[in-house]
């Protein structure tokens, strides 16, 4: 925790900031469950292809964890209402779903996805990298920034603590009072 405490952006050691801020253009391919963590790299990434089984979910608050990306880029891909639903119910929601409320740009059948994902990298290895790249950054910039800090606020408090010991345990959390 301490190394943690001193660094100036908590953040740094996370790849979800370094996917808007790379040059290349970051394509996922998302198979099967896309949850936490895994949502963020989608969320930060540039284009998404899912599976028609993929399920995506944010899990965070059962744990007591109040996740900075997520609070920052969940809503603005699919509106403040929907990433509620989502980040506070930690409902999971189909492929589909993720594709209409604007969280993935397609879904393919599942065993059509490696196929299609290399016919997007092909199309987009055909547009001039130097204005790809101008256009990833202009459109990027325009993102919400998040709080660097909540999460390190958060490290070790009594709830993420008991949120983290039950998900161990396979237990439902005693959430300490607030």
């Amino acid at each position: 925790r301490d190394a943690l405490m001193s660094e100036p952006d908590p953040t740094d050691h996370h790849p979800f900031r370094h996917l808007e801020r790379c040059r290349n253009i970051v394509v996922c391919s998302v198979a099967g469950k896309c949850h936490a963590g895994g949502l963020n790299l989608v969320l930060f990434s540039d284009i998404t292809i899912a599976g028609k089984s993929a399920t995506f979910r944010v899990p965070e608050l059962l744990r007591g964890i109040p996740d900075p990306h997520m609070s920052a880029r969940l809503p603005y891909f699919v509106g403040l209402a929907k990433a509620k639903y989502m980040m506070l119910t930690a409902a999971e929601i189909s492929a589909d779903e993720a594709d209409a409320w604007g969280i993935v740009a397609k879904t393919v059948e599942d065993d059509e996805l490696e196929a299609e994902t290399e016919r997007v990298l092909d199309i987009v290895r055909q547009t001039g990298p130097r204005a790809r790249m101008l256009a990833k950054d202009d459109i990027n910039r325009r993102l919400p920034a998040y709080d660097v800090r909540l999460l390190q606020r958060e490290i070790m408090s009594p709830e993420m603590t008991e949120g983290m010991m039950a998900f161990l345990e396979k237990r439902a959390p005693k959430w300490p009072p607030v």
